[in-house]
């Protein structure tokens, strides 16, 4: 089982197996995200037997602290949901992972990762809270592309990391229809899928 460690601290990413993909599914995906983005852990199970979805977990020693989940498609990938529990939150894992994950996917051509827009929120605490996440790309030397998406009734900025950017506009556009291209059905992507 592939991982990858850092030498700052005792974190390090490894595949989860599906017992823990599962529990951290149910007890803190559930939580982490709106329904609206969240897909069904069929779906992700399903992505992950046809190879083209990885299932991380940030683990301090043996103990899950944060996961990562991805859509991995020959050089382009996109982060699909990242988070740290909790109790670990505000205490630099998260900036960690963003690290650590820069190592595991440092042979990608193309990191996509997708943030709700601000300006989207149903409310001043949602946009306040949409807006940190923003932010905290940003202050981890995520790039923002400009670009809107909006991908099942959600509103998106695209970001893009790893050491391969920036790329031009139309490359990351088409990378990141390609990943979605990859995942639904013709008739889904087209309904749900747009960019500006």
């Amino acid at each position: 089982m592939p991982e990858h460690r850092t030498q700052q601290k005792n974190l390090r990413l490894a595949l989860l197996d599906e017992e823990q993909q599962r529990r951290i599914y149910l007890e803190h995906m559930k939580e982490d995200f709106p329904s609206s983005e969240l897909k069904p852990l069929e779906m992700i199970e399903r992505g992950i037997a046809e190879g083209y979805y990885r299932f991380l977990g940030l683990l301090d020693h043996e103990e899950i602290i944060g996961y990562a989940c991805l859509i991995d498609v020959k050089d382009a990938c996109l982060i699909d949901y990242l988070a740290v529990i909790p109790e670990r939150r505000s205490s630099g894992a998260g900036s960690e992972m963003l690290r650590l994950l820069g190592n595991w996917l440092k042979d990608k051509e193309y990191v996509i990762i997708e943030v709700e827009l601000p300006d989207s929120g149903r409310d001043e605490d949602e946009a306040a809270l949409r807006k940190r996440r923003m932010e905290f790309y940003l202050r981890n030397g995520i790039l923002d592309t400009g670009i809107d998406a909006r991908c099942f009734g959600v509103d998106f900025r695209i970001l893009e990391a790893g050491s391969h950017g920036p790329h031009h506009r139309k490359d990351v556009i088409r990378n990141y229809e390609t990943l979605y291209r990859h995942i639904l059905p013709e008739t889904l992507f087209r309904d749900n899928i747009h960019t500006d």
